[in-house]
């Protein structure tokens, strides 16, 4: 009955299918299933989830694309000798209509598989590349197919020989030519992450040819770093290996067809390690359509004009996630933060989500940007340096879909200890943000809460999830306003970090009494010290939790009690415990019930 269904109703079926081994099984149930299902397995063809050896064989599906392709030999050598570096556009018109004239499939290629991909990883491809360079690469070179290609041209056309390329600009080559054959072949990427691990870098940091001793280890070193030991010739071929693989990227992107193919772009991901300037210049001219931008980098000022470029350029840009440096104290760096920061005047009408990480906002106009971000649902600050003023700027913006707040690890004026005022509280304050809030995390060590949890028991009423440090009595005596107040909670995390107040004896069964009803998930780090306490807590405990994760920095000495408690707590109130699980490195426990 299923192979009678139309192929519009199985293409629709499938398009829900992530799982990699069910797409696989699809395609090998019939012909009909596997027509309108093998688009959906090669959507995404590099990817962590799907094991080396298919990956593999992704590449080969695409060889006889390869082979077909006549002008290859042409971009190798343009890319090997860096020819026309700086031309806008290498396919002139001839290739252009070259390339549309002769879009019929190869000989043994069963689908136009290229032509399904729309989603890249550059990281994921950049790696699966260099396994099949190690292990295939006496079956498959792209250099020595244009060689032979050379050999059977008469020699008035062959053009002058170059040298063997390394092993490096091998690698590069087959990746140029993947990334040709899937813009050649008309597909459309609208998701595409550029990053590299430092791993995959390091196996082209020795400097012995000797291909048996190639291929590195599977370290993660971190190379920026100002310590004297770190070998500065290392450092040097390190940047130089990550300034050539943005070469192979740039000469990709800087092609017509290429254009052509990411003019639909939606998503956006590019991580720390990768050189980034020129990319962002090329993107930010083809790239209108972008709904999702995350950008990881060290020195943000260093690429403030092509990012700030990129943001004005987008139409209906929701998602914005900067993660930058926050050691970074001058003014060259503060005057590049605020030019990016500026830019999102322009978009703040569509943006949905706003995530800032490591981050230094000490320009008072920086947060402008805010007061027009009328459709903001989503606000992140974690680890950065935020200036009263602009805190001020988000407590004065009338953010009323605002229904995430994470506010993590971050500092302002140090004044403000003095003044006995959290920063934040004025957020809290403003009913049009309060009212619609259902996500909250405050865990700022840096600073006190003061008043700060009062203001959200009284103002935010609608909260579901909520997660905070416990620093004070102070603290304590407004969790319970909130615990009144907030009868939707479902999910509760409290993390007791002080060194200087001593919690009480009777917190912990006034807390259990307390809980509201609807109540699933509880986190109590710090906050139980003794298996009487969990007793006590358990005892007293009226809500039916689904999980529960208690944490004791002095450790758990007598886990078993806790257990044997557990256990027979959870039978007298008959429900059954699905996992109770000791992370003993973390001095924590977690229970899941039924």
């Amino acid at each position: 009955m299923a192979s009678r269904l139309p192929n519009e109703t199985l293409q629709h079926i499938f398009s829900y299918v992530e799982d990699i081994k069910s797409l696989y099984s699809i395609i090998q149930v019939n012909h009909a299933w596997s027509q309108n299902s093998i688009k959906f397995l090669y959507k995404k063809p590099f990817r962590n989830d799907i094991k080396l050896n298919n990956q593999i064989e992704i590449i080969f599906r695409f060889l006889p694309f390869i082979e077909k392709d006549k002008d290859l030999g042409k971009h190798l050598r343009k890319f090997l000798l860096d020819e026309n570096d700086d031309d806008e556009n290498l396919i002139n018109d001839d290739s252009r209509e070259k390339v549309v004239e002769d879009f019929a499939l190869p000989k043994h290629a069963m689908f136009d598989y290229p032509s399904f991909v729309t989603h890249l990883d550059f990281q994921n491809l950049f790696s699966v590349v260099t396994e099949f360079f190690i292990i295939y690469k006496e079956v498959f070179d792209v250099w020595k197919i244009e060689k032979k290609r050379q050999a059977e041209q008469s020699e008035s056309q062959e053009s002058s020989p170059i040298l063997e390329p390394s092993k490096l600009d091998k690698i590069l080559s087959y990746i140029l030519t993947i990334l040709r054959i899937i813009a050649t072949r008309r597909a459309n990427i609208i998701w595409l992450k550029i990053d590299l691990r430092y791993k995959d870098v390091r196996r082209f940091l020795n400097t012995n040819n000797d291909d048996d001793n190639w291929g590195g280890d599977d370290s993660e070193e971190n190379f920026d770093s100002d310590e004297e030991h770190v070998d500065i010739l290392k450092v040097t071929r390190f940047y130089n290996t990550i300034f050539r693989i943005e070469d192979c990227l740039k000469y990709h992107l800087k092609m017509d067809v290429t254009k052509n193919c990411f003019t639909r772009l939606e998503y956006l991901n590019y991580g720390r390690i990768f050189s980034k300037l020129n990319v962002l210049r090329i993107l930010s001219n083809t790239c209108k359509s972008l709904k999702t931008i995350q950008i990881e980098e060290h020195d943000l000022p260093n690429i403030q004009k092509p990012l700030t470029s990129l943001i004005k350029n987008q139409h209906q840009l929701e998602h914005i996630r900067i993660i930058g440096d926050d050691n970074s104290r001058d003014d060259y760096y503060d005057e590049g933060v605020f030019e990016i920061m500026s830019s999102l005047e322009t978009v703040a009408g569509t943006l949905k989500k706003i995530e800032f990480l490591k981050i230094c906002v000490r320009n008072e106009e920086a947060f402008k940007f805010l007061i027009r971000c009328e459709n903001l649902e989503s606000l992140y600050l974690e680890d950065s340096y935020i200036t009263l003023k602009n805190i001020e700027w988000i407590s004065s913006a009338d953010l009323s879909k605002l229904g995430c707040l994470k506010l993590i690890n971050n500092q302002s004026n140090e004044e403000l200890s003095v003044m006995k005022i959290n920063p934040f509280e004025k957020i809290f304050q403003n009913k049009k943000i309060s009212s619609s809030l259902n996500e909250i995390l405050l865990q700022n060590p840096f600073m006190n809460n003061f008043n700060l949890l009062r203001s959200v028991g009284e103002n935010c009423r609608n909260l579901a999830f909520f997660s905070t440090y416990v620093i004070t009595e102070q603290d304590i005596k407004n969790l319970f306003i909130i615990l009144e107040n907030c009868s939707k909670l479902e999910l509760l995390n409290f993390c007791y970090i002080s060194e200087t107040y001593t919690i009480k004896d009777d917190f912990i069964i006034n807390l259990a009494k307390k809980l509201p009803g609807r109540l699933l998930c509880l986190g109590l780090y710090g906050l139980i010290r003794y298996v009487s306490e969990f007793r006590y807590f358990l005892e007293n405990c009226a809500v039916n939790l689904k999980l529960l994760v208690v944490r004791n920095s002095n450790g758990f000495d007598k886990f078993a009690e806790y257990e044997e408690f557990v256990r027979g707590w959870s039978e007298e109130k008959g429900i059954t415990i699905k996992e109770f699980r000791n992370i003993s490195d973390k001095d924590l426990f977690l229970i899941k019930w039924e």
